[in-house]
């Protein structure tokens, strides 16, 4: 009989739901010290990864592939390559948006908006946003495999581009496996890191910046969706949707599809196929 209560027991504990344990104080400190000392300590990373969206408004998951290349300290290459061909570039204070068609180039220090964007790319790729404890409020939540790191943006601007972020770390070696990142209109991106490698030889010519001729915007004519008020377009991860724009109807996702078009933060978002 003692032996069947056991086991009922332990059947009981067994099915009962798990809940991630929320670090705090040493407990805290030292895990995010351990983050934060293998982002410094990275040096280079090359990976694959998977991007699904997930829009608010419609069950359909819009998924897309491609490869990452990070070199400390500011050089990070975000490129797409299904459904479609689309580049992201990070060269010290220079952004390159591009795609078949047309070529972007941002320098940092005359347009805050991508200022913030590079910055945030490239500190939770890396791990180092555990350091930006101005920017966000941070929560660790400890897993069986990862720690999850929440981030809850503190300051304006960022609030406007997303809700929270959280990162995904590998507890083995503290490596990002996953970034979601929450919009206050209810969509959602999840971001998957696979075929890490680091250290990883990455080649110079990846971060390789074109400069082509200057974007001329006609006086008094809005900005598209999805770009900014200079014509420069946003990266993918702060569009709603996998649309380039109205100027790229060979899109893959956008060919066929009705689309509808709003100014919310420059972004666009495309319904259906």
């Amino acid at each position: 009989m003692m032996k069947k209560l056991l086991l009922l027991t332990m059947l009981v504990v067994m099915s009962l739901p798990v809940f991630p344990a929320t670090l705090t104080g040493a407990r805290y400190k030292e895990t995010a010290a351990k983050i934060n000392a293998a982002a410094a300590k990275m040096p280079s990373m090359t990976c694959d990864f998977t991007q699904t969206k997930h829009l608010a408004m419609l069950r359909e998951k819009m998924v897309s592939k491609g490869k990452m290349y990070y070199r400390k300290p500011d050089k990070l290459r975000w490129e797409y390559v299904s459904p479609y061909k689309y580049t992201f570039i990070l060269n010290g204070a220079k952004v390159s948006v591009a795609n078949n068609k047309r070529n972007d180039v941002i320098d940092t220090r005359n347009n805050k908006l991508f200022k913030e964007i590079a910055r945030i790319m490239m500190s939770t790729v890396t791990g180092r946003a555990l350091s930006d404890t101005g920017d966000f409020t941070i929560a660790i939540n400890e897993t069986a495999p990862t720690w999850d790191v929440t981030l809850v943006p503190k300051r304006k601007n960022i609030k406007q581009m997303f809700s929270k972020i959280i990162l995904k770390f590998r507890r083995t070696d503290c490596q990002v496996q996953q970034i979601e990142l929450y919009e206050k209109n209810g969509d959602r991106t999840e971001i998957k890191l696979q075929n890490i490698k680091t250290p990883s030889p990455v080649n110079d010519a990846l971060f390789s910046i074109s400069y082509p001729a200057p974007y001329r915007r006609t006086p008094g004519i809005q900005s598209e969706p999805g770009r900014t008020a200079a014509g420069h377009r946003l990266p993918l991860w702060l569009r709603n949707g996998h649309a380039e724009g109205r100027s790229d109807r060979s899109s893959p996702h956008a060919s066929g599809q009705q689309c509808h078009i709003r100014q919310h933060h420059q972004r666009i978002r495309c319904f259906g196929h």
